[in-house]
């Protein structure tokens, strides 16, 4: 994945040589560093974090080999749900969270992208999105209206935290 830019654009999962030779001619701007890291097979996840609290998190669950550009903003078939995480591991990916929010010095809001290996069960940050999206496809007003909050009441907690 790049160095910089957002909505997984140019993130692609690399198995071979020929997929690496497909990435790069697919890869819309060559000319800047990229990250490759272990890819881990399991449930995605993401939690909100607002002023300083977890909003509930949620499991994405996408068609697509991946949480990709097009199963974030395009697919309609991409769905963002209410984990299915017992309390145990629903504490733990909040305490996760919150301590690498904090740890990093984040502050206002952000949402904490994680990957839960299938093997292990233990829990893995992908990144933590210091400005994450926020269009009806997007994860943030999707853990608000868990909490029955809509799309307004979410963006005003997230300028009264900013503030």
């Amino acid at each position: 994945k790049p160095q910089e830019d957002g909505s997984s654009v140019d993130i692609f999962k690399i198995s071979d040589e020929n997929s690496l030779k497909d990435a790069y001619k697919k890869c819309s701007n060559r000319n800047r560093g990229f990250i490759f890291e272990e890819f881990i097979d399991g449930n995605e996840f993401t939690v909100t974090i607002i002023n300083g609290e977890c909003l509930p998190p949620i499991q994405i669950i996408s068609k697509n080999e991946f949480y990709d550009y097009d199963a974030k903003y395009i697919s309609n078939d991409t769905v963002l749900d209410e984990t299915k995480l017992n309390d145990i591991e629903l504490d733990r990916i909040k305490k996760i969270s919150i301590d690498a929010f904090n740890i990093l010095g984040c502050k206002g809001w952000g949402r904490v992208d994680l990957m839960q290996c299938n093997k292990t069960g233990e829990f893995y940050i992908i990144e933590i999105n210091t400005v994450p999206g926020m269009t009806d496809h997007s994860c943030v007003p999707k853990s608000g209206s868990l909490l029955g909050l809509t799309y307004n009441e979410v963006v005003q907690k997230i300028i009264d935290a900013s503030l």
